[in-house]
């Protein structure tokens, strides 16, 4: 049972990216699952619990993935080149129908899931600036809670303004520019010149 419902809630997303929330009926999951739709509603009560359940499995598959990589591991500097390159992926494969469907009809569950990803990318930040602080990299006097605030901010104010449609640059170079930003104005001479190299080392502009 719990095998199944996770490949449903794996096709259901795979469907949602693929063509936005809205355009998918639930006639269309169950044809796509091969069951019929009475089938279908023996698991979810209805779409609104099948979106709920979809973008609940999201989440946790994105933190579990984050996770196994064990990247706070890794000196600060190296952590910030990972999670950016990770970063910059999703933001390649975002559909920007999904992301709006999500908002304008499923609006408890939107913010739900807003509320996730801002307490996760919170605590991976503030565990990083402590850490790159004692390493040297940061400086010291910054505000580590205003600094985390500040950037969240800003990567939730893009997508809601639909900045990353509204540029001739793409998703991942406004992303890198918004990214390079942030960390300049925290460097101190010596993290300036390890970002630097580890840019370099992964052909990284």
């Amino acid at each position: 049972m719990e095998t199944y419902n996770t490949e449903l809630l794996k096709t259901v997303l795979g469907l949602y990216s693929k063509y936005g929330i809205k355009s998918v009926s639930m006639d269309d999951v169950s044809r796509e699952m091969g069951i019929s739709k009475k089938t279908l509603y023996t698991y979810v009560a209805d779409k609104n619990e099948l979106v709920e359940k979809v973008i609940d499995y999201q989440c946790k598959e994105r933190m579990n993935w984050m996770k196994s990589l064990n990247l706070d591991k890794l000196p600060a500097l190296e952590e910030v080149v990972e999670v950016s390159k990770m970063i910059n992926k999703m933001i390649g494969e975002f559909t920007p129908s999904f992301h709006y469907d999500l908002s304008k009809y499923y609006l408890t569950i939107y913010k739900k899931m807003m509320k996730i990803n801002r307490e996760s990318m919170a605590q991976s930040m503030l565990q990083n600036l402590k850490k790159g602080k004692k390493e040297g990299y940061y400086r010291l006097e910054i505000k580590e809670e205003v600094i985390v605030s500040m950037h969240i901010a800003n990567v939730e104010n893009l997508a809601e303004r639909g900045f990353y449609n509204s540029h001739d640059l793409t998703p991942e170079e406004i992303q890198s520019e918004l990214f390079s930003y942030h960390m300049h104005a925290m460097l101190t001479p010596k993290g300036l010149e390890e970002y630097t190299r580890l840019l370099k080392s992964e052909n990284i502009k």
